[in-house]
C-alpha cells in the first residue's frame, strides 16, 4: 500500500487455487517512446477529472490523449483500439502535457501518445490509439 504498487497474493493472501491459463491473451509489452514530439497539448487537472479518491479518474488520460489526435483523423475515423500503460497518478491543480506521434504503418491511423505532469516531469500515462473508418 504504501508504495502503490501490486503484490504477489501468495506473500499477502492465504493459499488461493490458481490456474495454469492466463484470463487475457496479452502479454503487455510497455508501449514505445515517443521520438518526435510533433504534436503537444497542455490540460489543467479540473475537479471533475477526479474520482472520488481525489486522483485523476482513468478515463480522463484517454481524453487527453486523444484531444491531440489531428482534427481530421478525430473527425471522420472512431477509435478502434486505445491501449494504455498508467504508469504514476496525479491530482487537482496539477497541469499535464500531452505528447503525440503519429506511427506510420502504411494506411492506418496509428498513434503513440505520453502524458506528463509539469510539475516534477514524471511521465503519468503512455497509450497507443488505433483509428478505423467510422
Amino acid at each position: 500500500m504504501n508504495k502503490k504498487k501490486p503484490v504477489k497474493t501468495k506473500d499477502t493472501l492465504p493459499f488461493f487455487p490458481l490456474h495454469d491459463h492466463r484470463a487475457v491473451s496479452d502479454e503487455f509489452k510497455p508501449l514505445p517512446e515517443i521520438e518526435n514530439k510533433e504534436i503537444k497539448k497542455r490540460f489543467s487537472v479540473l475537479k471533475a477529472d477526479l474520482d472520488f479518491n481525489r486522483h485523476v479518474n482513468n478515463a480522463v488520460y484517454i481524453q487527453w490523449a486523444v484531444e491531440t489526435v489531428p482534427k481530421k483523423v478525430a473527425m471522420n475515423l472512431r477509435p478502434a483500439r486505445i491501449k494504455v500503460n498508467y504508469k504514476n497518478e496525479t491530482f487537482y491543480g496539477n497541469w499535464v502535457t500531452s505528447h503525440t506521434q503519429k506511427i506510420n504503418i502504411g494506411e492506418n491511423h496509428r498513434y503513440i501518445h505520453q502524458l506528463f505532469r509539469e510539475s516534477d516531469g514524471q511521465e503519468i500515462a503512455r497509450l497507443r490509439t488505433e483509428w478505423a473508418d467510422l
